[in-house]
């Protein structure tokens, strides 16, 4: 099993951790400093590591594209994934991001593609103590939901009652249909977490119960970045 090198904001090294990915060495984290002029630091430190992945929560498609650009320039190896924040409650990422990923057949490994939970369950619902740990908005004040979002999960869990399956393996299929997805990240803390996941890979969801589960999108402010 390949190691997922995960970096951390505010330290230089990285933490390497154990992951099913096949083939993707991963150097991810959630640094906020991302800057075009660190051009050398961002590629050069990298390039010892097979396959590194960029990280979506600093980074613009233009940041994206231009160090790209300099690894090609400069015969560093480039990145072959990012790490987006992707899910039926986040998708501003289909605006750019992910064109501009099918363009460079760069693959991307969601982060947080059931919201914490928020369309694993009824709307209302949480009784966990992460559940009811979970913010509402995000360290800078961004809201994390809208008005529009219990819309979405009530379709994800109408489907899931008509299927006769858990409410995550509807959200997850929708995930896993985009072809920029290489794999989300789950986030699993229990076993049946795992075993949904996998499920969701014989999910297809149907063009009408896509057509319901997208149609209460509406715009939202990126956040955790």
């Amino acid at each position: 099993m390949p190691q997922v090198y995960v970096g951390r904001a505010g330290q230089d090294g990285v933490v390497p951790r154990l992951a099913a990915f096949d083939r993707v060495h991963l150097e991810a984290g959630r640094s906020r400093s991302v800057e075009l002029h660190l051009e050398p630091r961002a590629l050069a430190r990298w390039d010892d590591i097979r396959a590194p992945s960029a990280s979506r929560a600093a980074t613009t498609r233009s940041q994206f594209a231009t160090m790209q650009h300099a690894a090609a320039g400069h015969g560093w190896t480039p990145f072959v994934s990012m790490q987006d924040q992707y899910g039926l409650l986040a998708r501003e990422e289909e605006r750019e991001m992910f064109g501009l990923l099918a363009h460079l057949g760069v693959g991307s490994i969601p982060w947080s593609p059931l919201a914490g939970g928020r369309v694993a369950r009824p709307w209302g619902q949480g009784t966990t103590a992460r559940a009811k740990a979970a913010p509402d908005t995000d360290y800078a004040g961004r809201p994390l939901f809208v008005d529009t979002d219990e819309a979405i999960v009530d379709a994800v869990q109408k489907i899931a009652d008509a299927r006769g399956v858990p409410m995550a393996q509807v959200a997850l299929a929708w995930v896993l249909r985009n072809p920029v997805v290489s794999a989300p990240i789950v986030g699993a803390t229990k076993i049946h977490h795992l075993t949904d996941a996998v499920a969701a890979l014989d999910l297809t969801p149907t063009a009408d119960e896509i057509a319901a589960l997208e149609d209460s999108c509406t715009p939202r402010l990126p956040t955790f970045f």
